[in-house]
């Protein structure tokens, strides 16, 4: 990572995590779903807010733009069209294939339609904000796309570079890896057999030690989850919709 970036990791409501990215005196705020820690972080640190940059509409992820864009008037607003229905304007909608500036690189809009129809993830190597659409050995849940969508939403993913930074916005970690554990065990997988079931428990206990200690489980990385994570590894749109089934009755 560049330098002159840093990113900040802000803890809210029961398991969100808001991002600010800080560069030069600047700061981007990712998903500012709770308004109030990201007021006190920059009252602390006195960062110029530059840019609040959204992936999708839901309030854990928006709700607190408002407030931001009253308090912090210079600060543009930046995320899908799909906003303004939630009475949140933007001073930029953003779609596939869009780029904007922040600091001293170039971001890049990635179109992940599944757990949201309108939902973005924002690129700059090698950091990677995807929202809800890809966890820590997990996937968002599909609300209102299809399995299709967020299976091919996810193969995009898979082609960045494997030391790519992954910023979801979720603690979802410890329970997403319990569920890999039964789910591996209960179809017989070869990853169950050959120690494979040893291996994510010694994973376990390592993450578990982690959140122990207050630590949080992101970043993750893309080589990480493409060596863990079960959703990345679904062969096809039947088998990740077997797979995101017995997650969401998990």
């Amino acid at each position: 990572m560049n330098d002159k970036l840093a990113i900040h990791l802000l803890p809210a409501f029961q398991d969100n995590y808001l991002f600010v990215a800080e560069c030069d005196g600047s700061a981007m705020v990712v998903d500012p779903g709770d308004p109030e820690p990201i007021i006190d972080f920059l009252a602390q640190t006195r960062l110029h807010l530059k840019l609040i940059l959204v992936t999708h509409h839901h309030d854990d992820h928006a709700g607190g733009v408002n407030v931001l864009r009253t308090r912090f008037s210079q600060a543009q607003v930046m995320g899908p069209s799909s906003l303004s229905q939630y009475e949140i304007h933007c001073d930029r909608t953003l779609q596939k294939g869009d780029r904007f500036q922040f600091g001293d690189r170039d971001w890049q809009t990635i179109a992940v339609p599944g757990h949201t129809l309108d939902h973005l993830a924002y690129y700059s190597a090698p950091v990677l904000f995807c929202g809800d659409s890809l966890f820590s050995l997990g996937c968002g849940r599909v609300f209102e796309g299809t399995f299709a969508q967020s299976f091919e939403s996810l193969q995009q993913f898979k082609s960045l570079p494997h030391e790519t930074q992954v910023y979801c916005a979720h603690e979802y970690t410890l329970r997403n890896l319990d569920f890999t554990i039964s789910y591996l065990q209960q179809q017989n997988s070869e990853r169950a057999i050959d120690g494979g079931i040893e291996l994510y428990l010694r994973l376990r206990e390592e993450l578990a030690q982690k959140r122990a200690r207050g630590e949080p489980t992101v970043p993750t990385t893309i080589g990480f989850e493409l060596k863990h994570n079960l959703f990345l590894s679904a062969r096809d749109v039947e088998e990740f919709t077997a797979i995101r089934s017995a997650r969401n009755k998990f």
